[in-house]
């Protein structure tokens, strides 16, 4: 991720270490001025042109206090409605691109639409030098051979795929993990197996 926050992202506990939310997304004010107050930095990912509008709104009103970090980049269920190109704005203007991917499990949107949507930011990423988030549900195998194309660094947002981790720990991904973790035995699993340098954690799903 952005080297300026991946080296402390998501772990806790060590000497030195700070909290870190690798993933979340806009909530309410009282939600930002927590995490401020709190000195928690998170990553606050806007899926939409109006998403991204509305974070840029509070990201300058609170000053571009440096415990928020906005990301953008065009969600896989947005795929339909926007044209990549219109987040490509925030992108130039923020450090991290996402969450962008693929969606088979809770998404209609026709994959070839998705897929599109989803090349065309990582072409933008590369050549800007932007880390991406990644949004993988049920295309985990196909996101991980899309990515060799483009080399980059990027962070596999909340992983719950019994299948296919290796591909990711092989090109050097962050993975993150979400609330799920004290429930289920996957994403436990998932959590023993990344290595702990690659291992963050997020609070999307909270709520």
């Amino acid at each position: 991720m952005a080297e300026s926050y991946a080296t402390e992202a998501g772990r806790s506990g060590e000497a030195g270490h700070i909290l870190t939310d690798a993933h979340a997304h806009i909530g309410t004010e009282d939600e930002i001025r927590e995490r401020i107050r709190d000195g928690i930095p998170s990553l606050i990912c806007a899926g939409s042109p109006r998403e991204a509008e509305k974070l840029k709104g509070l990201f300058n009103r609170f000053e571009a206090h440096p415990a928020i970090i906005p990301a953008a980049g065009l969600h896989p269920w947005n795929s339909d409605k926007y044209r990549a190109e219109k987040m490509f704005p925030f992108i130039e203007e923020w450090p991290v691109m996402g969450e962008i991917g693929m969606d088979a499990l809770w998404c209609d949107v026709p994959l070839k639409i998705q897929k599109e949507a989803f090349e065309c930011q990582l072409d933008f990423a590369v050549k800007r030098r932007r880390p991406v988030v990644l949004h993988t549900k049920a295309q985990e195998a196909e996101i991980a051979g899309i990515i060799r194309r483009y080399p980059n660094r990027y962070l596999v947002h909340w992983y719950s795929c019994g299948q296919h981790l290796e591909q990711y720990l092989a090109q050097d991904c962050y993975v993150s993990i979400g609330p799920d973790a004290v429930w289920n035995p996957v994403v436990q699993k998932i959590a023993g197996q990344v290595p702990e340098d690659r291992l963050l954690i997020e609070t999307d799903g909270l709520g």
